[in-house]
């Protein structure tokens, strides 16, 4: 994977805007001059450019991998506490974009190839997920061959430790061989040996995360919540991320202590977005998802909101709505209060 720098981008990095290039090594000599160098003779020179000619450069608007929340070049971060499902909601969200096909509320423009790596689950099991989810997908056989799938279990001895070079380096071969544009890891906890409260340790991923952004692959990070519900271990990770999502179990106080509710929203999760720099805060919301059987044995995340809110324009009574649903009506009446 390359940097490609186009002709009129070229001819600008040659104008009066490109300044003096710097290896900024130290002189053995003496270590408090400066060894500098000119563009031919550093391998990777650091472009530096003044405001007029850096807001000339033809720089193209990234493509859009899953409308409006995902886009190339586009570092994520999928949190949940464990068992609330956000296994089912990464593979959802990868056959969605593999097949240019809707997920809740958004939209894959287009197929892409996903790279789907699970460090966790026996292979069997991940096989009985993704035939649950395909059931949910009116989608045609060919397009399947744009989700590849690189599961540990299949590995042998081998160790899908991202912190590592050597796998590093066998990834970005997959990539580079399949043109993968988008690359799922689940999870942090099972694909790294890191110590989740050392930052230090964390630079090595941290840096391979956004040389893959550069060259164009988006990335989701699929992580635990701790227990105070916030992304586990240092809050670094999300440093370089443009976006957090989380899913929440809402949560009440009974008797003093908060439990988890599974009155108020059934057992639903609420998705919420945390952090997002890519897209406007208008064009998405956080809304309640819930995680369902279907009648032909699939499995599947479905918009909570937009179901009742659907039933509710077309006239159906709160008593109507939960007879359909099994939700309660004062839930019913707490959602659509709530979505407003």
């Amino acid at each position: 994977m390359e940097n490609k720098i186009d002709t009129k981008n070229s001819a600008l990095l040659q104008q009066d805007g490109l300044e003096q290039t710097s290896d900024l090594s130290t002189n053995p000599a003496n270590d408090n001059n400066i060894n500098i160098a000119n563009n031919q003779e550093n391998k990777n020179p650091c472009n530096v450019l003044n405001l007029k000619n850096f807001m000339q450069l033809d720089l193209p608007k990234p493509e859009m991998r899953l409308d409006p929340i995902i886009q190339a070049k586009s570092l994520t971060m999928l949190h949940a506490y464990r068992g609330v499902g956000k296994s089912f909601f990464a593979m959802s969200m990868a056959y969605a974009i593999a097949t240019g096909s809707k997920f809740l509320r958004w939209q894959a423009p287009k197929p892409a190839k996903i790279l789907y790596i699970d460090g966790e689950m026996q292979a069997n099991l991940l096989q009985e997920r993704f035939s649950k989810i395909i059931k949910n997908f009116n989608i045609k056989s060919d397009l399947l061959k744009n989700l590849y799938i690189l599961s540990a279990d299949l590995q042998g001895a081998l160790s899908l430790n991202i912190g590592y070079s050597l796998i590093q380096n066998s990834i970005e071969d997959i990539i580079n061989k399949e043109n993968i544009k988008f690359v799922i890891f689940d999870n942090l906890s099972s694909l790294t040996t890191v110590d989740e409260l050392d930052a230090n340790e964390w630079i090595a991923i941290q840096e391979w995360l956004l040389y893959l952004r550069r060259q164009g692959v988006a990335v989701l990070l699929v992580h635990h919540s701790g227990k105070n519900g916030e992304q586990r271990g240092i809050s670094k990770r999300e440093d370089i991320l443009d976006t957090v999502i989380k899913l929440e179990v809402p949560s009440k106080k009974n008797k003093g202590k908060e439990v988890e509710e599974n009155e108020l929203f059934g057992g639903r999760c609420r998705l919420k977005f945390e952090k997002n720099r890519n897209f406007d805060k208008k064009s998405v919301s956080n809304f309640n998802i819930d995680l369902v059987d279907t009648p032909d044995g699939g499995i599947a995340w479905v918009d909570t909101y937009a179901i009742i809110k659907t039933l509710h324009e077309q006239g159906a009574s709160y008593r109507e709505i939960a007879e359909t649903t099994g939700i309660s009506k004062s839930t019913i009446g707490n959602i659509l209060n709530t979505e407003k």
